[in-house]
């Protein structure tokens, strides 16, 4: 199969450029694969060998792995586009799809769509799931960011939410979402500490309420009381485990998660 592999390296947290580059690869159907430990030379000499190798600084240099030599240490890709040695992929017709990500990345239409190799791998998040919703407190002038990834294959459901002021976005899921829904969104982030010590965090979660279009009256008191109830061992009742929340980015968090699917250690700085 010609199926481009795509890793695009990202800070801890991701920068708003780094997001939208792997949000415009999502749109296209790739599956990018999202990376904040092993942008470095020696790790690319190690393991990304063979022919067809291409990183992107920024997509204003250009350099295959073999160029990046002693003298550039210290540059950071924003991106790695290569093929298995198994395809047979000349370097003009190299040339032509990396211009087309090119364009794909920046939003723009490319000159050319070099099909042959853009094949696209099996579909792991539903493109057309993929929002970024900005939800407004307006009694407090305040803002929070929510966006949710659907994990297709798997059927669980990734949701961030970024509060004001705060270095780092909460990130939850949901497992078998097909049938569980978003409910569980709405009491999970309650997990971590700092979630819920504003009265604003409670107005966010009303406005969520009603942009994911749930049923019935938003009521967090009774959310939080049958959670609990839920996760409270009881005779005949095996309880629910805590849900688990993380303070990194939604591509991070899917960067872990399909790691530990593959049955590899990942590990973040």
């Amino acid at each position: 199969m010609n199926v481009p592999k795509i890793i695009v390296f990202v800070d801890t947290p991701s920068t708003g450029y780094q997001t939208s580059i792997v949000n415009n690869l999502i749109a296209k159907d790739f599956v990018p694969m999202v990376d904040s430990i092993n942008c470095n030379r020696m790790w690319f000499l190690k393991n990304m060998v063979g022919p067809h190798r291409l990183l992107q600084n920024s997509f204003f240099n250009s350099y295959t792995v073999q160029e990046w030599d002693a003298d550039n240490v210290y540059l950071k890709p924003s991106l790695c586009i290569y093929y298995n040695n198994d395809c047979e992929i000349t370097k003009d017709e190299f040339f032509e799809v990396t211009q087309y990500f090119k364009a794909i990345i920046h939003g723009m239409v490319p000159d050319s769509v070099p099909e042959k190799y853009l094949e696209r791998p099996s579909k792991i998040v539903q493109a057309d799931s993929v929002q970024i919703n900005t939800v407004d407190c307006p009694q407090d002038n305040d803002s929070y960011s929510f966006r949710k990834i659907y994990h297709e294959q798997k059927d669980v459901m990734f949701y961030e939410v970024r509060k004001p002021h705060t270095d780092r976005p909460y990130v939850t899921y949901t497992y078998n979402f097909s049938n569980a829904g978003h409910l569980a969104f709405f009491t999970n982030l309650f997990v971590c500490s700092s979630w819920g010590v504003s009265h604003q965090d409670i107005n966010f979660l009303s406005y969520a309420w009603t942009h994911l279009e749930m049923p019935g009256t938003f009521d967090m008191e009774e959310l939080l009381r049958a959670h609990v109830e839920r996760c409270t061992p009881g005779e005949g009742r095996i309880p629910e485990a805590e849900p688990d929340v993380y303070r990194r980015t939604i591509e991070e968090v899917m960067y872990t998660f399909q790691k530990r699917q593959d049955g590899k250690q990942v590990q973040f700085n």
